[in-house]
């Protein structure tokens, strides 16, 4: 098989879209906070326009993963979106989710402000390569703005290295720009990020509500990771 990593087309973005949600949506988070969407068919079109819209960005850069070899209708493998650094006083405007009104904001309200607390404690205000995740609708405007990155790859391609050039290419763009990068990871996905340098920063957890059953669900943690390029080590630049 021949992997080669290309910048996203509009045309790609249904393709993204299934890779997406296949990745995605057995998500114990994304459950709760989508619970009323059964079939999460709002949250997909939110996430294929968003798609198109991050495309359009002048600070975001959609990447995509194609396996040559493949049909034309399945050969995008893998995506993974990434923002260039925004600086103190530079003019921009992140797209935003639509997300539907059915979305369970005492879930994602305080994950988002999880989210925001890790960010600032781990990066601060220093520039960094990321995805920021908008939130503008009708009825909240509280957490407008969040750090989330977004990388998936087909199941059927895991563990043949597709993830790890997506991850790359950002690492080069950090090193080029000497800016650092943070993820948030699910625990099982740890490892793969340390393997590229990454460390482990923190945790964040909530406790999730099973609003079909009324009890409780559980508690929900992912793993903050940050990476630091070599010439702020070199330099002894902290990220705070």
């Amino acid at each position: 098989m021949t992997f080669v990593l290309e910048i996203a087309q509009p045309g790609d973005a249904a393709r993204i879209t299934q890779i997406h949600m296949d990745a995605f949506s057995s998500n114990a988070l994304i459950r709760a906070i989508h619970a009323v969407d059964g079939d999460l068919s709002a949250l997909r079109k939110a996430v294929e326009k968003r798609a198109l819209d991050d495309m359009q960005d002048s600070k975001t850069t959609v990447i995509v993963v194609r396996d040559v070899e493949s049909s034309a209708m399945r050969n995008i493998i893998g995506f993974a979106k990434w923002v260039a650094p925004i600086y103190p006083g530079e003019p921009h405007s992140t797209p935003s989710w639509n997300l539907a009104k059915t979305t369970n904001w005492e879930i994602l309200g305080p994950w988002i402000a999880k989210e925001k607390k890790a960010e600032e404690e781990i990066i601060s205000t220093t520039p960094h390569w990321g995805t920021y995740f908008a939130l503008h609708t009708s009825y909240t405007d509280e957490y407008a703005s969040e750090d989330l990155t977004y990388l998936a790859v087909d199941a059927d391609y895991a563990k043949q290295g597709v993830g790890t050039m997506m991850v790359k290419w950002a690492l080069d763009q950090c090193e080029a720009d000497g800016c650092p990068t943070f993820v948030t990871s699910t625990v099982d996905s740890v490892s793969f990020y340390e393997k590229l340098g990454f460390k482990e920063s923190g945790r964040i957890s909530i406790d999730l509500v099973d609003l079909n059953k009324g009890g409780n669900a559980g508690v929900y943690e992912e793993v903050v990771c940050a990476y630091t390029p070599r010439k702020r080590e070199l330099l002894g630049v902290a990220d705070t």
